[in-house]
């Protein structure tokens, strides 16, 4: 009943996890191993060519250092898909709201306490820090419709795949692709978030050059569709605030990773356009210089602190 689609660099990896699969999953299942032990596949690809290999109607496109956790968990899958016949896109972590300025799927300036629904336990890259259990979910729900969800795992249907197939054009890495499914999918589907499925995964994103450049271009393809809510909450300052603090971030991060001038002023001014709510010109022409200013005093540093 469920193909579970792997993009591979690691065959011990792998073996394990199909291990845990035979033995957690409950349902008649297949794995669809994508071998990309050379790199030269990005995701996107990957997964569209494993999916078109599926012979089942339910499709699980899962990381290769997940163990699964919950017994039978392919049975809950298929139960929620068959309750609802609106949802199209199932995870275990997601984030009720997503900005229009860029950023992760769960990240948010909007000054909300919590954006993030999650059943996850989550091994940070971090040398010391601790192996923590995210169980998120303050309405006690069965399942949270998000706006996005992390690619860790990903479960949809072969009809639906069909219909929205992961944008390999645009995405030709390892970033944004979870971020773009999740947008392209809520135009027409629920994307939900489930609580009744607990992966354990062995390693944190890693927020590089290239994970911001994917992120950029998903922001710019679905800026005229963000934000998008799904939480009856306000935040606490404005969007064009907000935007502000993230573009910011995005900046100090880009900042740390690059050498060329002219590349960061270009980043900046592609932010500054996702920017919502802009006030007057004048006072938005003060701010973006600023910003400007900013960054040619930031420019060259050996090292950046604060944002």
């Amino acid at each position: 009943m469920i193909s579970v689609i792997v993009c591979s660099r690691s065959l011990p990896l792998f073996q394990t996890l199909s291990d845990n699969i035979a033995k957690t999953i409950g349902v008649d299942f297949e794995i669809i191993r994508i071998n990309n032990a050379n790199g030269k596949m990005g995701i996107c690809a990957a997964y569209n060519a494993g999916a078109a290999k599926a012979i089942f109607p339910y499709l699980c496109f899962v990381h290769e250092d997940v163990l699964f956790h919950t017994q039978y968990w392919g049975r809950h899958i298929l139960a929620h898909f068959k309750a609802d016949e609106t949802i199209g896109l199932i995870g275990v972590a997601g984030a009720v709201y997503k900005s229009r300025m860029c950023s992760a799927w769960g990240e948010s300036e909007s000054g909300w306490i919590e954006n993030k629904r999650m059943n996850i336990i989550h091994h940070s890259n971090a040398a010391g820090n601790p192996d923590t259990h995210f169980n998120i979910n303050p309405a006690n729900e069965t399942q949270s419709r998000v706006a996005a969800i992390d690619g860790v795992f990903m479960a949809t249907t072969k009809h639906h795949w069909e219909q929205v197939q992961f944008n390999q054009s645009l995405l030709t890495g390892f970033h944004g692709y979870d971020l773009d499914y999740s947008i392209h999918m809520g135009l027409t589907h629920k994307v939900v978030v489930v609580y009744d499925v607990l992966i354990e995964h062995f390693s944190g994103g890693n927020n590089t050059l290239d994970w911001q450049k994917a992120i950029l271009r998903v922001h710019r393809k679905w800026a005229h569709k963000l934000p998008i809510v799904f939480a009856n909450i306000q935040p606490v300052h404005s969007a064009y605030s907000n935007g502000w603090k993230r573009l910011r971030k995005n900046m100090h991060y880009y900042l740390s990773n690059t050498t060329g001038f002219f590349s960061v002023i270009g980043y900046y001014h592609q932010y500054t356009l996702l920017l919502e709510e802009k006030p007057a010109f004048f006072l938005f022409l003060k701010d973006y210089c600023k910003g400007l200013i900013q960054i040619c005093q930031r420019y060259g540093k050996p090292s950046i602190t604060g944002a």
